[in-house]
């Protein structure tokens, strides 16, 4: 049914070694023998044998149609999850049963298998009043930390770990304790945070103006000098006022942390609610944890992209072109199967399944951008690249509204549909022609919203390791480490060395030696406004939103890095996400190693060097005459490598060799520092502790994890500032540093992703 051009039919891309085992340990499920199998499940389970089933699976088997992770893992199978790759909570009500109601909702969802966004502006700040008791609340941060915690638990019990944004209002007096909340190691490492933008705040920034940080509950104590900025706002409700910032000096405080530790991420939530379809009935404050959808209160995300890579005629031929009736086939097939898809899901909460089912989202988006443009011979970043990209994203826009249109004819609109949605600022209201809309007046549409450009990391792998989503390719000549599944003690890792698609393809047709064209760049060749300028033109044709990280180099100023945002508010984006190499943000991939000498990727100790430097503090304990000397040496990257734990008393020479040997080969296998030092302090005797430093220690092991962790938190406090910086970041899972940014996410090669 699918006619490829005969170059990707040569490429058999399911067969791979790392396809195979990528798809062995993420998307198989009983006896399949081949990913074949796998999207025979999946279409069965979704259609129902028959004609409808048998084109998705044409489809698949292609290599076009690529379903949403979650549904390729669970489609067809017997465990009981969501297909949804992921929600946004309710609104979360400012008291205790609220809060904690709020949290069982997030739970549920992560044991199912969906991330989940958490607005926490509504939750009263730190300082305001409690009047059932008449002391201080604590503010949204330490309920962010419960939060944290859940998922900590809910990703040991699962297939998927756990993934969660955080979300907060420019006006939330909290503000600026959210902006640095990530700031030291190990915090909330299971979210990704944004702060909500207004385009209130981004004109008083351009004017120099006041901003004041309000809430509807008043500090139980304050200056009386701010009751002068207490107001009523547009429903009557009295703001009391916690703190007047300069808006430029609170946007400075936002840029600076983005730029040293690349969170908190910024969404333009005027932009995104103006653009809604849904603007008549529904407020948006969060998005899912990748920030690709934006999301009401219960709303969802519903998964699947046209795979570009192979749409393309005569590929890095002089008369190259897309093959723009297979993407209308293609999107036809998949507009059909997601709207399926919501009839099929488990929904971990019955207002998910309501929600869903009233205004019927999609989430329609593609992968393999880069490769595509590569087979055109266009450089990504370039002029005629934002060209193309506008022209293939509109085309996919069109065709997917055609499809929902004439499946409102078929059964019906969604339930939420008033003729109001051709209203307002929309994007239907304001992207498409008259005639276009009178169609929808005539049969209204299926699905609310069609569109998003999400993360595409494992299954695009499965598809042949095309580009990922709307990304750049990283590397054409990659080397990959992926954990294997152990039910043993011992890590156990596999390593690939694999070229991309875009790259194979190309060897292909010409040469296995051929050296590659040089408008086949990667992301360390481009600018941060080539970046800037894809997001844009693809964004002016996704109705919801992008998940896109912007990689900032290293020896970027800050003067100019700021600029980065100005530049994605201009273009229209709905919001940004950079990463920026520092020693706190510490990559699934990585250049392989011609001499051989890469123990670390081998998961074998680093070697020694002859010298290191280090430092030794003295402990003294109660119960113990004798000091005790924690020596921490560290590599020339000032990451610790080994320990030494030395005293004159002997009665401990044993557990304290035994416990230098354990941290010093987890150190030097790149194990994760903070890991360590939190399972330390959790170790209790039970008639040995002590109180030091202010705070209580069960034992003298704790005691000395405690040491550990202040000596690694100022260590990377202290290397922040440095010129020379880590490219990867340190994987919370893993160890290892290996951890790259892209599409909003931070992915490793273990498995690891803080979107899940």
């Amino acid at each position: 049914m699918f006619d490829i051009d005969p170059a990707h039919k040569k490429l058999d891309i399911f067969s791979g070694r790392m396809t195979t085992d990528v798809w062995k340990h993420k998307y198989r499920w009983g006896d399949e023998k081949s990913p074949l199998d796998t999207f025979r499940r999946v279409a069965d389970a979704i259609h129902s044998p028959g004609t409808l089933a048998d084109n998705v699976f044409d489809a698949m088997v292609a290599g076009l149609w690529v379903p949403g992770g979650r549904i390729l893992a669970g489609a067809g199978t017997e465990k009981r999850v969501t297909l949804m790759n992921c929600y946004v909570n309710e609104v979360v009500d400012d008291s205790m049963e609220g809060i904690l109601r709020a949290q069982s909702n997030t739970a549920l969802t992560l044991q199912q298998g969906g991330g989940i966004g958490t607005d926490f502006s509504t939750i009263r700040p730190e300082g305001a009043i409690l009047r059932r008791t008449h002391t201080k609340a604590s503010g949204p941060i330490p309920f962010m930390k419960m939060w944290d915690a859940t998922s900590r638990t809910i990703r040991s019990a699962g297939d998927r770990r756990g993934a969660m944004m955080g979300t907060m209002s420019d006006t939330h007096p909290d503000l600026p304790k959210f902006i640095s909340v990530k700031h030291t190691q190990g915090a909330l490492e299971q979210f990704n945070i944004s702060i909500l933008v207004s385009d209130a705040f981004m004109e008083a920034v351009r004017e120099d103006a006041d901003w004041v940080l309000h809430f509807p509950v008043p500090p139980l104590e304050r200056d009386t000098k701010l009751e002068e900025y207490d107001f009523d706002d547009n429903n009557d409700v009295k703001q009391y006022a916690y703190s007047v910032w300069s808006a430029r000096d609170l946007w400075k405080l936002i840029t600076e942390s983005t730029y040293e530790y690349s969170e908190p991420g910024v969404i333009f939530i005027d932009r995104v609610n103006a653009l809604n379809n849904l603007w008549y009935c529904e407020q948006i404050r969060c998005t899912n944890p990748c920030g690709e959808q934006p999301l009401p209160p219960h709303g969802t995300c519903n998964l699947g992209h046209i795979n570009l890579a192979r749409v393309v005629r005569r590929p890095f031929m002089d008369d190259a072109e897309i093959d723009y009736t297979l993407i209308d086939e293609v999107i036809k097939v998949g507009v059909r199967f997601l709207d399926s898809v919501i009839e099929v899901s488990n929904y971990p909460l019955d207002e998910q399944a309501i929600e869903e089912h009233q205004k019927r989202r999609l989430g329609i988006g593609f992968t393999g951008l880069a490769d595509m443009l590569s087979q055109l011979n266009i450089r990504y970043g370039s002029p005629e690249a934002v060209k193309v990209t506008e022209q293939v994203t509109r085309a996919i826009a069109l065709a997917a509204y055609n499809m929902s249109i004439q499946l409102a004819a078929e059964f019906g609109p969604f339930s939420a549909y008033e003729l109001r949605y051709l209203g307002g600022e929309s994007f239907v209201a304001s992207h498409f022609p008259k005639d276009f809309r009178d169609r929808i007046a005539e049969h209204g549409i299926r699905n609310s919203l069609l569109l998003t450009v999400a993360p595409t990391g494992t299954t695009s792998i499965l598809y042949g390791n095309v580009s990922s989503g709307g990304e750049p390719v990283f590397l054409h000549y990659t080397e990959r480490r992926i954990l294997k599944p152990t039910t043993g003690y011992r890590d156990e890792w596999e390593t690939y060395v694999e070229w991309g698609y875009g790259a194979r393809l190309y060897r292909s047709i010409f040469n296995h030696d051929a050296d590659l064209p040089s408008h086949m760049v990667t992301a360390d060749q481009l600018s941060v406004q080539d970046h800037i300028v894809m997001q844009a033109a693809a964004q002016r044709w996704i109705d919801a939103s992008i998940s896109k990280t912007v990689n900032i180099p290293t020896s970027m100023a800050y003067d100019e890095f700021v600029k980065v945002y100005e530049l994605a508010y201009s273009l229209g984006c709905k919001g940004c996400t950079t990463y920026r190499p520092s020693a706190v943000r510490g990559a699934v991939l990585s250049a392989p190693r011609s001499d051989g000498d890469d123990n670390a990727s081998k998961g074998e100790p680093r070697k020694r060097p002859d010298i290191l430097r280090g430092t030794t503090y003295k402990i003294q304990w109660p119960s113990i005459k004798s000091s005790l000397y924690l020596t921490i040496n560290s590599d020339e990257n000032d990451v610790p490598f080994e320990v030494f734990i030395n005293s004159k008393d002997a009665r401990f020479h044993d557990w304290t060799t035994a416990l230098t040997i354990m941290i010093t080969s987890i150190f030097r296998k790149g194990g994760d520092l903070s890991f360590v030092a939190r399972e330390l302090q959790q170790v209790q005797s039970l008639n040995d502790s002590a109180f030091k430093d202010k705070h209580h220690h069960p034992s003298l092991v704790a005691y000395l994890g405690h040491v550990l962790e202040q000596h690694v938190s100022e260590g990377i406090a202290n290397n922040i500032s440095k010129a020379s910086v880590s490219a990867a970041e340190r994987c919370p899972q893993c160890g290892q540093q290996s951890l790259i940014h892209k599409e909003g996410c931070g992915s490793c090669p273990c498995g690891y992703s803080n979107c899940g």
